[in-house]
């Protein structure tokens, strides 16, 4: 289920009654505490009542003949952003854990919430290298999407230059939903490059993207990083997908970072959703180091 950051405020009215609230009275005077639930906090102001804020999402939309379940909304959609979520164990003990997303319009809007299902082991292990599932749930708490990329012994961006074996190239799958698979991303050998071919279900190349040659660019770079998605032949740009710059102290101290992608508003849905799935691949590929 979609987790849903909620936060307290205060508004001008009569106090209420919720749960892990307590009322008691003192000479004579009513006082209302806060707190966890049997541990009440320091007294609520007279006269105020809090407010659940929930997480903005958007409306459910009717089925469309020929779209994954669930997916509907991307139809509309020429760009979505991605916003990897801090994990305060992570940041302070160095444990690495499972990475969680929310997948947003440019609005701020909430279309769906991602989950990472690794091995523990593995996770801490092989790090960035691991294999990983991303179980992709919309507002209701729907898998509509599950992005499988296998472990692979010595696979990596350095390995991208290696003409001799195919089976140390990720090669991540998209199914939509889960079960059924929609399209393929594979890393392929471009000179110092990596570069991610974007196939369908019938693993046909559609698009191509490259990734950086300057290793250096992805660790220090102070801005925005694009990764340009054209077509096979390189002819055609067809979207952007972009490593937002989130600042010095959140990219020293964190490996979570955010991304967008733009496409085509009518390019087919099972199209939009594997570059969403190009995503994650880039992310683990180039972004997803410990921070020292």
């Amino acid at each position: 289920m979609a987790e849903q950051a909620s936060e307290v405020a205060f508004a001008p009215g009569p106090v209420a009654q919720q749960p892990g609230y307590q009322q008691q009275d003192t000479k004579g005077q009513q006082q209302t505490q806060y707190g966890t639930k049997g541990q009440p906090g320091p007294p609520l102001p007279p006269g105020f009542q809090p407010q659940q804020v929930e997480v903005q999402t958007v409306p459910a939309i009717p089925p469309i003949p020929g779209c994954p379940p669930g997916l509907e909304y991307l139809t509309q959609l020429d760009q979505v952003l991605m916003r990897q979520l801090i994990e305060i164990v992570e940041l302070f003990t160095g444990w690495e854990m499972n990475n969680k997303y929310t997948i947003n319009n440019t609005m701020g809007q909430q279309i769906f919430y991602v989950k990472e299902d690794t091995d523990c082991m593995e996770r801490q292990c092989c790090g960035p290298n691991r294999g990983f599932t991303m179980n992709v749930t919309d507002n209701m708490g729907r898998e509509v999407m599950r992005i499988v990329r296998d472990f692979k012994c010595f696979a990596g961006p350095a390995c991208s230059c290696c003409k001799s074996c195919d089976s140390c190239r990720y090669d991540m799958q998209v199914e939509a939903p889960p079960g059924e698979v929609i399209g393929y991303v594979k890393q392929g050998q471009y000179f110092l490059a990596s570069i991610f071919t974007v196939m369908d279900a019938q693993r046909h190349p559609v698009f191509t993207m490259k990734g950086p040659t300057c290793p250096i660019q992805t660790v220090c770079c102070t801005e925005d990083i694009n990764f340009h998605v054209t077509t096979i032949d390189g002819n055609q740009e067809i979207g952007v997908l972009r490593k937002q710059w989130a600042g010095v102290l959140r990219e020293m101290i964190s490996d979570a970072d955010k991304f967008g992608v733009s496409f085509p508003v009518d390019l087919d849905v099972k199209l939009k959703a594997t570059l969403i799935g190009l995503m994650f691949m880039i992310d683990f590929c180039f972004f997803e180091r410990k921070q020292k």
